[in-house]
């Protein structure tokens, strides 16, 4: 299909990089299959990384790719660069490369040992065990009565609401 055929027919497809009407836009004109391959060539993505997803898929994600939203590493298998201080993750092995053949003959750090700590969970509030140990209406009161503040907490205040209606419902009050 000639360029002039393919403007006929209107198929055109836009990817812009941001959403400013100055910011650089790349649009690719022609049938399915050549904005497919033009698109993968544009990128700099391989054909056949691209080959079962929809032309929809392959706009969708080079789009989040062109805004940065979603990375090439994420999304295609790309290398990451590292920014200044961070060890450089290796790019996967190619197809018949050894790897189980080089391992523990590098001096370098293993990349999962840069990453930073997993945040600590948050700590659970001692409250919430004095209300689900409360044997009595009473205590459960006497509970709230010195505890007031703690209680503007949502989570502390369904927990003594819930506390208060099962030992309601046990005492068949």
């Amino acid at each position: 299909m000639s360029i002039d055929t393919a403007k006929a027919r209107g198929l055109s497809v836009t990817i812009k990089y941001d959403k400013g009407h100055d910011a650089t836009w790349a649009v690719f004109t022609g049938t399915p299959e050549s904005i497919r391959q033009d698109i993968a060539s544009y990128f700099g993505v391989a054909s056949a990384t691209l080959a079962d997803l929809s032309l929809h898929e392959i706009v969708v994600n080079m789009t989040q790719i062109a805004h940065g939203v979603t990375t090439a590493a994420t999304l295609l298998g790309a290398t990451v660069i590292p920014t200044q201080g961070q060890t450089p993750v290796s790019a996967p092995p190619k197809p018949g490369q050894d790897v189980w053949a080089d391992a523990g003959n590098t001096a370098s750090t293993p990349p999962w040992q840069d990453l930073p700590a997993a945040p600590a969970a948050p700590e659970r509030n001692p409250l919430l065990d004095q209300i689900a140990a409360a044997p009595t209406i009473p205590d459960l009161q006497r509970l709230w009565a010195e505890n007031q503040a703690a209680f503007a907490d949502g989570a502390l205040m369904d927990a003594y609401k819930a506390r208060g209606r099962a030992l309601k419902a046990a005492t068949g009050a």
